[in-house]
């Protein structure tokens, strides 16, 4: 949320410009850095991980996915499980990510927290906990993979989706499995 109270996807690296929260919307509009929530729509998004660092927006955030009409599309990614307590008990609609970094994460309690999707480092994919999620109703996300080898270890272990910096990752590895 900038400074102004409007929703933005931040389209640079994260240490480009100050914080987003601390700027208006029009200046970080002009320098090309964000674009509005509100510009995408249920038909032109696929799927987005909206990732929350600021502590002080997480109540705001699902009511904005909510107005702008992408809760079907839209994760809200926390890294901190009381967060996503937080995003659940605001908005029934809202699906909550939980960016996990720890090897051993407790399945249980995450469901508990009505978690929809798990974003793990695809160091700490593993056939058996990719399993013990789903079996709880818990998509996994993988993130970073930029390697095609990478790439094909983690779908082979079930992941749902690839997190990316690489724009050619997908087709490489639809080339890839085509001829393997």
């Amino acid at each position: 949320m900038t400074k102004d109270g409007v929703a933005v996807l931040h389209l640079g690296d994260e240490h480009e410009v100050r914080r987003i929260s601390e700027a208006d919307y029009a200046s970080l509009l002009s320098a090309g850095v964000v674009l509005s929530l509100a510009e995408f729509s249920s038909e032109t998004l696929l799927e987005l991980l909206l990732k929350v660092t600021d502590p002080r927006v997480v109540d705001r955030i699902p009511k904005v996915v909510e107005e702008v009409g992408i809760t079907e599309r839209c994760y809200i990614l926390v890294d901190d499980i009381l967060w996503a307590r937080s995003v659940a008990t605001i908005s029934d609609s809202a699906r909550t990510a939980l960016l996990v970094r720890n090897p051993f994460p407790n399945a249980q309690l995450i469901a508990r927290e009505r978690v929809s999707a798990v974003a793990l480092p695809a160091s700490l994919i593993r056939p058996r906990l990719v399993e013990e999620f789903k079996r709880l109703g818990i998509r996994v996300f993988t993130w970073l993979v930029n390697d095609v080898s990478q790439a094909m270890r983690v779908v082979r272990h079930g992941v749902d989706s690839l997190i990316t910096s690489r724009r050619t990752l997908k087709k490489e590895l639809q080339h890839y499995l085509t001829y393997a």
